[in-house]
């Protein structure tokens, strides 16, 4: 899939669209079956094929383009949100800093349109701030004491799904890797759905802000300057 790919930029950078589309496409194919499609790598073949589309000067691609962003930055936020429970300020930034051309690839695609989606001021919302919001919330369901042991082993199910989902796995052990990823996956579920029902401090730590949410705590009379 890394040599579709790698190929696939050559004929991008070369003009020629129809066969950069079929390989990037099966490095698509290949991911998605190997790795799921919640894999960071998945998140980047996503993001390569949007990136062409939006380079083909085409109006149908290029709405193609933005859907294909969002997708893509969709699967990286939850990526990122994840290793909250594990990662520190510093850590968390600089995931968000390598990550981040997605981020300027798809508002580059939004701002290229005839108008820009409103789907992009939300998007742009989730992304900015996201690290600070993300600690604060979880400083304060970490500071419940009812809740430390349940929190304790989702911190700790969060780490094992975190470092497992940022490996591609050897062949040979794809078929475990995945089951344990899906294993992993559902404890974590599991633990956050009862600390939800548990804690209000957790339900507020996890909860993600909303445009709307954003639009009503602005004054009548007021604007947010971005």
């Amino acid at each position: 899939a890394a040599s579709l790919n790698n190929l696939a930029g050559l004929y991008g950078s070369m003009g020629d669209f129809v066969r950069a589309e079929l390989l990037y496409t099966q490095a698509i194919q290949i991911k998605k079956q190997v790795l799921g499609e919640q894999h960071p790598s998945y998140a980047t073949s996503l993001n390569n094929l949007a990136f062409l589309y939006a380079s083909m000067g085409d109006q149908a691609r290029a709405v193609q383009a933005v859907r294909l962003y969002e997708q893509a930055l969709a699967i990286t936020r939850k990526s990122l949100n994840d290793t909250a429970y594990v990662l520190s300020e510093r850590q968390q930034l600089a995931m968000n800093q390598s990550l981040r051309y997605q981020f300027d690839n798809y508002l580059d695609a939004c701002l290229a349109m005839p108008s820009v989606p409103p789907q992009a001021v939300e998007n742009v919302m989730l992304w900015k701030g996201s690290v600070l919001y993300r600690l604060r919330g979880l400083r304060i369901a970490a500071d419940d004491p009812s809740i430390s042991e349940q929190f304790g082993k989702l911190q700790r199910a969060a780490a094992h799904l975190s470092k497992l989902v940022q490996v591609v796995p050897e062949p040979q052990q794809a078929v475990s890797w995945k089951q344990r990823v899906a294993e992993l996956t559902v404890e974590k579920e599991v633990l956050e759905a009862e600390l939800m029902r548990s804690s209000a401090a957790f339900r507020e730590a996890v909860q993600q802000v909303t445009m709307g949410q954003i639009q009503q705590s602005i004054p009548e009379d007021g604007v947010l300057v971005d």
